[in-house]
């Protein structure tokens, strides 16, 4: 399936040529706010970043979901910029606002308990995006991080129709959720951990978030299981080996940590465990925004190049 830009997109992606024959129309990289109304009757936000386009081809949609506490703009600005990378390699990029400024990823968090369907939001904004950008539906992505993380990780378990790979970033979810996944579309995953991470622990357990302006006090938002588990689970129902081919990377940077890849091998959609030994809750090479709280980040592994180049390998 593919769309093509016609004339009348011209306003919306600045396009700065627009023949009549409709061939060569090309667009600037640009960013812009968008929102729409979903059928629950509330409207959500979401930022959209678009590389430069021409007229004959479809993008790529990745979809970046921010962390507890966060926005669309705070993610892109301050946690995980993927703005430079949609450019280089050419992929339409939203990083949606969840209500409340958290996700229903299954722990309890502000927005479930208010009752709000994320998953419904993102079926119906992955509609809007295709209707009005020229988005190639069997090249959707999602990635996010930490509660976003846990996001992405729900949207493969309910959602998996819509997606064509899923890459979650300090994540977990909770203890039994894994229970009600059960993907209908199995799919590459690439997950990202950091061995050493105080709110979401490696090895499952109380999960935490900030509580704003407290001075970095956490408050529990229920159970989670260990990174290896769920990441396990999804390797599960790609048709994997159980037990993963593990390698130390070389380090490149010496700042107290080393990346450990987990490869699960045999299976029908790839699925890779990025372990990060000595790493806190941090999108790397991103330094954390409290880093006494979320402990360092790591300069040995470069999280969005590695996501993308793996998503995109998987089109």
């Amino acid at each position: 399936m593919r769309r093509v830009l016609g004339c009348g997109f011209a306003l919306l992606l600045a396009v700065t040529a627009c023949r009549e024959t409709r061939t060569e129309v090309v667009s600037e990289p640009r960013e812009y706010t968008d929102s729409i109304t979903t059928t629950d009757g509330r409207a959500r936000t979401f930022v959209v970043h678009l590389p430069a386009m021409t007229e004959a081809e479809t993008y790529p949609l990745l979809l970046l979901f921010h962390g507890g506490g966060g926005t669309g703009a705070r993610i892109l600005d301050q946690v995980a910029d993927m703005r430079g990378l949609a450019e280089d390699r050419g992929f339409v990029l939203v990083a949606p606002d969840g209500v409340d400024r958290s996700w229903s990823d299954g722990r309890g968090t502000d927005s479930e308990l208010a009752g709000v369907d994320d998953v419904g939001f993102v079926r119906e904004l992955v509609a809007h995006l295709i209707a009005e950008l020229p988005i190639d539906p069997d090249r959707v992505y999602a990635t996010g991080a930490s509660n976003g993380g846990g996001m992405t990780y729900r949207l493969g378990c309910e959602a998996s129709e819509l997606l064509a790979g899923l890459a979650p970033v300090i994540a977990a979810v909770s203890t039994g959720f894994e229970s009600t996944c059960v993907p209908d579309s199995p799919m590459p995953m690439i997950a990202i951990s950091g061995l050493d991470d105080p709110l979401v622990p490696f090895e499952g357990g109380e999960c935490c978030h900030l509580l704003p302006g407290a001075g970095g006090q956490r408050a529990p938002t229920g159970e989670v299981l260990p990174a290896p588990e769920w990441v396990g689970f999804f390797a599960a129902s790609n048709g994997c080996d159980p037990v993963p081919v593990t390698e130390m990377l070389p380090v490149e940077v010496e700042d107290g940590t080393s990346v450990e890849l987990r490869t699960y091998t045999s299976c029908e959609f790839d699925t890779v465990h990025y372990v990060v030994h000595g790493m806190g809750h941090t999108w790397p090479p991103h330094d954390p925004l409290v880093e006494r709280v979320a402990g360092q980040t790591s300069h040995n592994l470069v999280a969005s190049e590695v996501i993308w180049e793996f998503l995109s390998s998987h089109a």
